[in-house]
């Protein structure tokens, strides 16, 4: 596979290889403090496999969370089951730091481009001038006719081998559930492997069709911060010496790319206010 803007071919194999080098690499350095500023992976090692503060890093942290017999990921509510004969005693939630990294993700018309588990593929490892290109995205419809952007692929190793995964085997992901999405028709993978007639496809032209997803982590979750206790559709709970003290959220203000307003009219399709509102992974 070649990719966009590249003058070399590469295999599957050649992607892995270098994958296995450069988490060996960032395991080594947290393990052991050994860098390896001579490698020329070795900065693209640390951003992609090195979390920053060493804290719980994904949208949410809970102290104990007690929910309805059903997954609690996305909305905080979101059925009338419930459990039921809870009891906290004696409980102390204390000194729980949280510093969340938000992942924001590229959509088309409103549909968020993700990887075969579901997770966003960071815009700003997709696109090449990322700032400038979301400046005419958002742009009133008369400029954003007459000074059109035309995105180009920029890629990451993490990127690559996502898309290289489904070019060599997308024969074979007819059992997943409409994951991955690389755009409709699989447009975004002929537009990273530079395919002839795409090279206009990420536009900021045409109105409503791409625009950015926020507030979310790498696993395409809703941020919501920092929880000492969550109880949620549950009957029956007793509360009794319930102390919760010392959290902290490091997490830091959210992206800009999604603006004031999204085009989608979301920054999540999952948040749900008053608990949610504007950017919230770092809420305590």
């Amino acid at each position: 596979i070649r990719f966009s803007g590249r003058t070399e071919s590469v295999s599957m194999q050649h992607l892995v290889a270098r994958a296995v080098s450069m988490m060996d690499m960032a395991l080594t350095y947290v393990m052991d403090g050994v860098s390896r500023d001579d490698d020329p992976d070795w900065q693209e090692a640390v951003r992609l496999f090195v979390n920053p503060s060493g804290l719980p890093m994904g949208a949410v942290l809970y102290g104990i969370y007690l929910n309805y017999p059903s997954a609690g990921i996305f909305g905080w509510h979101v059925n009338d089951a419930t459990s039921t004969d809870a009891v906290l005693d004696n409980v102390y939630v204390h000194d729980l730091r949280h510093r969340g990294v938000e992942v924001v993700g590229l959509s088309e018309e409103g549909r968020v481009i993700c990887n075969a588990f579901n997770g966003p593929l960071p815009a700003a490892d997709l696109l090449h001038d990322i700032e400038e290109f979301q400046r005419a995205l958002y742009a009133p419809p008369e400029e954003r006719a007459a000074n059109a952007m035309y995105a180009s692929y920029k890629g990451s190793l993490v990127t690559d081998i996502h898309l290289a995964m489904y070019y060599f085997g997308r024969d074979d992901f007819d059992n997943w559930a409409g994951i991955p999405f690389y755009g409709f028709g699989d447009k975004l993978l002929s537009w990273a492997v530079a395919e002839e007639g795409y090279d206009t496809f990420v536009s900021s032209a045409v109105d409503d069709v791409f625009g950015f997803y926020c507030n979310e982590d790498a696993m395409f979750h809703p941020a919501k911060g920092l929880l000492g206790v969550k109880v949620s559709g549950v009957e029956g709970v007793t509360l009794n010496d319930v102390r919760i003290e010392r959290l902290q959220d490091e997490t830091p203000v959210g992206s800009m790319l999604c603006g004031t307003s999204p085009k989608h009219g979301a920054y999540h399709f999952a948040q749900q206010p008053p608990y949610q509102v504007g950017f919230s992974m770092n809420m305590v």
